[in-house]
């Protein structure tokens, strides 16, 4: 089964980007963070920092050309269902 993961990065507070892609899972054995963070960083679209790791298998709106890149263009963001960023006054 491939799914498809949704990682957000961030350092203390500070946006650093999304970066989404498939990896293959099986239901005998669900993947570990350890191993989606550590595939993030073999792609080289790990910025560092925290992660935050959401499991969007299903979601139509990502397409094939969103994947595998770092993003961090809000508008793009937004399009693929992002809520936002958080702004602090």
């Amino acid at each position: 089964m491939i799914s498809t993961f949704w990682l957000s990065f961030n350092d203390n507070g500070r946006f650093l980007g999304v970066a989404i892609f498939d990896m293959v899972e099986t239901e005998d054995a669900r993947l570990e963070i350890e191993e989606i963070v550590e595939r993030a960083w073999e792609l080289g679209i790990n910025p560092g920092g925290a992660v935050c790791i959401q499991d969007v298998s299903g979601y139509p709106s990502i397409k094939p050309e969103h994947k595998n890149r770092l993003i961090v263009d809000d508008a793009l963001l937004i399009e693929l269902g992002s809520k936002g960023r958080k702004v602090k006054h």
